[in-house]
């Protein structure tokens, strides 16, 4: 028998209802800063290898946790 989520953590209502104002500015906030690092460094290192690297992986520390945080996980179908 499959364990579904209880609906304290799935809820089906628009990401952005859900979230406080001062959040949705403080991500937004935060999404420029990783932007415009990411610009500097690809203005000043180049396009290589070891850059876009460095860039997907510096997104997936700061981004993942946070979509997973205000997200919240959703049942599988």
């Amino acid at each position: 028998m499959k364990k579904y989520h209880s609906k304290e953590t799935y809820n089906p209502e628009p990401l952005t209802s859900r979230m406080k104002t001062t959040t949705i500015i403080g991500l937004t906030f935060l999404a420029a800063v990783w932007v415009a690092l990411v610009v500097l460094l690809l203005t000043a290192g180049g396009l290589t290898f070891k850059n876009l690297l460095l860039v997907i992986m510096s997104g997936i520390i700061v981004f993942v946790p946070l979509w997973k945080k205000y997200r919240g996980e959703q049942p599988r179908r």
